[in-house]
């Protein structure tokens, strides 16, 4: 199955823990995914996630390893509401349990221990309004108290790396119809193992136009780069990326 929890950002859908199959990735969710909608705009997740030795079937960073029976089941709980109340459209608490599956020293011969990470997500609007020129403001933050030393994380120095992620985006909707912008920037240190879009150790900034013409129809540009946070042992420099993308989409439905 598809599993996504993502900011519902305007021109962007970031995700510090789940989001299977972005952009031209293709992956999955094995387990169980139970949800409930309250009348209350609040909705509760939860999702049994299995995970075969050789590894899950969705993005999960090194050191992380499943090699253990006891890390063959990850747990995934998540309280959302999408109800506009307000400036508010979207406000999000998830917790991801991974028992037995940090590898502290960054070797199967080393210490093993439970690893669990809390994300706080918040999307806001200005003006309240669903059409015409409007501002989306989407913030995530993540952190990962218990976390892998300096030496497995490939990094100088004693003790743990940092656990600690956030990301925020602005977009602005519809500057002129169907047309939109936006940017992204990303912070994700080393200890941060979950994000399926931000790698450990690094930062990101993104600028992303949006043209929809109709639901069958969309041109999208990015440009993007990273930089390592941390110049890694065996580098002799901080490594950097510059990336971009061109997609056209078109559509037929065929009856």
């Amino acid at each position: 199955m598809q599993t996504k929890f993502v900011s519902r950002g305007g021109v962007f859908s970031k995700s510090l823990d789940r989001q299977d199959s972005h952009n031209v990735n293709v992956n999955w969710t094995d387990g169980i995914h139970a949800a409930f909608r309250s009348r209350n705009g609040w909705s509760p997740h939860l999702i049994l996630q299995r995970n075969p030795s050789s590894g899950p079937t969705n993005v999960r960073r090194e050191p992380l390893n499943f090699d253990d029976s006891g890390a063959r089941v990850s747990y995934f709980f998540s309280v959302e509401s999408l109800t506009r109340t307000r400036f508010f459209l979207q406000r999000t608490i998830d917790v991801s349990y991974l028992p037995k599956s940090l590898l502290k020293d960054g070797d199967l011969s080393g210490r093993r221990v439970d690893y669990y990470g809390i994300v706080l997500r918040n999307t806001n609007r200005w003006p309240e309004r669903d059409d015409g020129p409007r501002l989306r403001l989407a913030t995530e933050i993540g952190y990962a108290p218990k976390t892998q030393t300096r030496a497995a994380a490939g990094l100088a120095g004693d003790g743990d790396v940092d656990g600690l992620a956030w990301d925020i985006s602005v977009s602005l909707m519809d500057f002129k119809p169907n047309h939109s912008i936006g940017v992204n920037y990303g912070r994700v240190s080393a200890g941060w193992l979950l994000s399926p879009q931000y790698r450990p150790n690094e930062s990101s900034a993104e600028l992303r136009y949006q043209w929809r013409k109709s639901s069958m129809l969309a041109f999208d540009i990015r440009i993007r780069q990273r930089e390592e946070l941390e110049q890694l042992l065996l580098n002799d420099r901080k490594q950097q990326e510059l990336d971009f993308f061109l997609r056209f989409t078109w559509g037929r439905t065929i009856k």
